[in-house]
């Protein structure tokens, strides 16, 4: 059975898995009733009991009954080297198959990073919520929007299985439909916790090629891997989610009676730091009698502010933003695009701080070999160790030309995430 097999059952309505699984236990597809008129209809449904569609003179296991006499039911009896259904049934074409209707598409939403060479990712998902879903697991009545998922918010991702999280199937009328419509929910989906390929998913269903039907296994080298793994949310977009969060967290605070940074020199304003994968992003504001002043956004209002929602009026267009806080990290989505924020604190803690040069573990894995020594010369580029995860090995280079002063890892041993691998000093 392929991975796939949701796109068959969308646009056939038939569950190829339960048809599997009683064809297994001896039933034949003569029992499968044809499909009606509706849009689909097949004869076996998921949901239904397994022995629910046996042939007659079959038992629940499947397996044809024997009669009084000991020998098999007729009904059920197919001679060897005959065909299991004789005459096709009425609905179906002559190989077989039920009519199909419409068009599905599947995409397979993995924790990875596609701009760094597909790089596993690891740890707890907080959240994933795919809106406009209409079934789990079952063939969809309608057009519709289908998950297959076994992650919840919460749930984690190991180093020792694939870290495929959900597999999203659109199912509609047209090709088109399906492809904007399954790029329109990954792009609203609330994916919390982990770095995935939902950005580039939804720039491949959106692509003017794809759409064209012009696709084959060259279309990431054809149209750039690099370009079409860039973040939904653009620089812009995150400036504005990160001021977005700046004031759901004062609102937060003002909710626990806690001052938001009072200060009685009323020409300075708020500052928050939050770091980002594309670097640092510096947040002023103040309230004063006129509303709300920004730095960078002249035309800024702010409509409501609370925990976990501020709306925002830019440029005369309303901007609602969902900020989600969770340990070291908050979420922000809109319709600007999702937008990843680790707060920067104020003051930090020197002994948790990493040396300049320091390479890092990107993942928790193990360290299977090593090419270089501590006092090493070494050049950009040049691999010095190789970090196995989630049955993938991992190429860790020099950031720059230098030497290698510190290698604190050796081969067999097990590292966690952030841990310090080796540290490079650049050349003068």
């Amino acid at each position: 059975m392929q991975v796939e097999h949701p796109v068959t059952e969308c646009t056939t309505g038939v569950d190829l898995v339960r048809l599997q699984i009683l064809i297994a236990q001896g039933a034949h597809l003569r029992s499968i009733a044809p499909p009606t008129a509706a849009f689909p209809a097949p004869g076996i449904r998921q949901g239904d009991p397994l022995d629910s569609t046996l042939p007659q003179g079959s038992d629940s296991s499947g397996q044809l009954a024997s009669n009084a006499s000991g020998a098999s039911s007729s009904a059920t009896t197919i001679p060897p080297g005959e065909p299991l259904i004789s005459t096709l049934p009425q609905g179906y074409d002559s190989s077989g198959l039920s009519p199909v209707r419409g068009h599905a598409i599947e995409v397979r939403l993995y924790a990875e990073d596609p701009a760094q060479d597909w790089r596993p990712q690891s740890g707890v998902v907080h959240r994933l919520a795919v809106p406009g879903v209409t079934s789990e697991f079952t063939v969809p009545g309608e057009p519709g929007l289908r998950l297959d998922s076994g992650v919840q918010d919460g749930s984690t991702v190991s180093v020792f299985y694939d870290p495929m999280l959900a597999k999203v199937i659109s199912f509609a009328p047209t090709r088109d439909e399906a492809a904007l419509g399954l790029a329109g929910a990954l792009a609203r989906a609330e994916i919390h916790g982990l770095t995935t390929n939902r950005d580039l998913l939804v720039r491949v269903l959106r692509h003017p090629e794809f759409l064209a039907g012009n696709t084959d296994t060259a279309f990431l080298d054809r149209h750039g891997l690099a370009v079409l793994a860039e973040p939904l949310a653009d620089k812009d977009a995150e400036a504005v989610s990160a001021l977005a969060a700046a004031l759901a967290d004062a609102a937060a605070r003002r909710s626990m009676d806690v001052p938001s940074g009072w200060r009685n020199v009323p020409s300075q304003p708020q500052r928050k730091v939050y770091s980002t994968a594309s670097g640092d992003i510096e947040v002023t504001y103040r309230h004063t009698r006129a509303g709300l002043v920004a730095d960078g956004y002249p035309d800024l209002r702010l409509l409501s502010a609370e925990p976990d929602a501020v709306v925002l009026e830019l440029a005369g267009v309303r901007r609602a933003f969902r900020a989600a806080v969770y340990p070291d990290v908050v979420c922000v989505d809109s319709a600007l695009g999702p937008v990843t924020l680790t707060p920067v604190p104020r003051f930090t803690d020197p002994s948790t701080q990493a040396a300049p040069g320091s390479l890092l573990a990107p993942m928790p894995g193990t360290v299977v070999r090593v090419a270089v020594s501590a006092g090493d010369q070494v050049e950009q580029g040049q691999p010095l160790l190789w970090l196995e995860a989630m049955k993938m090995e991992h190429k860790i280079t020099a950031p720059a030309a230098g030497t290698l002063s510190s290698l604190p890892v050796a081969a067999g041993q097990q590292v966690d995430l952030g841990a310090v691998l080796a540290v490079v000093t650049p050349l003068e």
